[in-house]
């Protein structure tokens, strides 16, 4: 985490910066905020989706909507009445983006904003702070009158998070070929089964596992895959089955995540 420093006449913008940091976990609760906001809009239990990239252009602007409520709700601050939140008494506007820039409102001009972006395919984030007042800002608005922040203004950004580990999508990293023949299968079950068996000894999670499925009881979906493919010699753990994880090799898992492994008999 790198943390620039800020203008020092500016002591509203250093309260908010010294609450947040002062939160316990805020790197992690942030990270949770967004991976929590950006799968419940993408809903890949309903949909089958599990990319940004499959979602339309409304979807991804309630993205923000999404990841402001989750922000304030995983770090416990209130709602505003003129912008977003109030921290260490102090209004602040919530703006989240998955491209190279924010658009800020009129309403939010000369006030501070709280900056936030994520790269789910890099599974990272960046959380920082700014004044927005009119010199870091580009002149141009959009139909809104939202404006955007400048080359000079991104200079201005005092990070608070520079690069921030966010929760791993990992449906986005199995080669397409292998995408392309799971989601070949017509029924949840045979998609699950098809997971396992392509893609032994990396961890999913529920929402993974959701999404493949196109179903939500993610955990009938894994036991029924686990008694077939028990008969190919490929077992499905749990985080409850560590220490059969171990003796294959790999580092533990959590208890509501999932892995496939070939039997150690299978392997010989």
């Amino acid at each position: 985490m790198t943390v620039y420093e800020s203008m020092p006449e500016d002591v509203e913008l250093l309260r908010v910066k010294q609450h947040l940091l002062s939160i316990s976990g805020f790197e992690s609760k942030v990270a949770a905020a967004i991976r929590h906001a950006i799968d419940e809009v993408i809903s890949g239990r309903y949909t089958g989706r599990f990319s940004i990239d499959q979602i339309d252009k409304t979807e991804k602007t309630y993205i923000g909507t999404k990841v402001q409520h989750m922000i304030q709700h995983h770090l416990n601050l209130p709602y505003g009445k003129k912008l977003d939140t109030v921290i260490a008494g102090i209004d602040v506007d919530i703006k989240f983006t998955i491209g190279k820039n924010w658009t800020i409102p009129l309403e939010a001009v000369d006030e501070l904003c709280l900056l936030v972006s994520a790269q789910d395919e890099k599974s990272t984030f960046q959380v920082g702070l700014i004044r927005t007042t009119s010199n870091v800002l580009n002149m141009g608005k959009n139909r809104d009158g939202k404006r955007t922040i400048n080359q000079s203004g991104r200079k201005k950004i005092n990070w608070l998070i520079e690069e921030g580990a966010l929760p791993r999508n990992v449906l986005l990293s199995i080669p397409s070929e292998k995408i392309e023949k799971i989601f070949a299968n017509k029924s949840g079950q045979d998609r699950i089964n098809e997971l396992f068996r392509l893609c032994p000894e990396i961890v999913f999670n529920s929402a993974a596992i959701e999404s493949v499925a196109s179903q939500k009881d993610s955990s009938k979906r894994v036991r029924d895959a686990r008694r077939a493919l028990e008969k190919e010699g490929i077992m499905i753990y749990s985080g409850y089955d560590n220490e059969q994880i171990t003796l294959h090799g790999l580092n533990p898992i959590k208890k509501e995540e999932f892995i496939s492994i070939y039997s150690l008999t299978k392997m010989t």
